[in-house]
């Protein structure tokens, strides 16, 4: 029974748990999403099988928590780009750089196995590209508003960005055109940039 109570108490360690999501993130940079088993990731994060499963009980859980867990970081955009204390457009940067830090280990072959084998947890992806394209078109608005930015066509701005976010993740034009997530973001980011600002 005493055991029993301990397996339970160590499942609910939200450290340990975040141990294995951190520890998964940087496995996933060199192994296979779809092919990997959970004996190779335990191996991959010195934890023994039954370690990982008194905290997940499947691969697909795991997976499940290492999204959800990248998704709350970068969603830590929002309340920066609306921030008032900070300067209009240093918002944007600052926004930019906290979601370039967090998708830049995220690679091509993980988003194309996350796609094709986890396709309902893939669907958390698109609710962060609609969430991004909503808060961009009101702050491209505010900042047109402000004279900081162009006047430009907010509604195609915000379909743009959509088409861009989508093509991001989209791991068959990143491969034809050798883009990382990550390079594919910052050219994002430079195009964005040249078109908006008031020179």
């Amino acid at each position: 029974m005493g055991r029993h109570s301990i397996l339970k108490e160590r499942k609910q360690n939200p450290k340990k748990r975040l141990e294995i999501i951190e520890g998964l993130i940087v496995f996933f940079k060199s192994h296979s999403l779809a092919q990997s088993n959970m004996d190779e990731i335990a191996e991959g994060l010195n934890k023994s099988k039954a370690t990982l499963y008194k905290y997940f009980k499947s691969k697909e859980e795991m997976v499940d928590a290492l999204i959800n867990h990248k998704i709350e970081k970068i969603v830590g955009f929002v309340p920066i780009l609306n921030d008032d204390k900070i300067p209009f457009f240093d918002r944007y940067e600052q926004s930019f750089s906290l979601l370039h830090k967090h998708i830049s280990d995220i690679t091509i072959d993980f988003m194309d196995d996350l796609k094709t084998v986890y396709p309902l947890i893939y669907k958390n992806i698109e609710l962060l590209i609609d969430l991004a394209v909503r808060e961009l078109a009101a702050y491209y608005g505010e900042g047109m508003k402000r004279g900081v930015f162009n006047v430009l066509n907010a509604k195609m701005l915000s379909q743009i960005d959509f088409i861009l976010f989508q093509t991001l993740t989209d791991p068959i034009y990143l491969k034809a055109n050798g883009l990382t997530v990550g390079e594919a973001f910052q050219d994002f980011y430079n195009i964005r940039c040249q078109g908006l600002l008031v020179k």
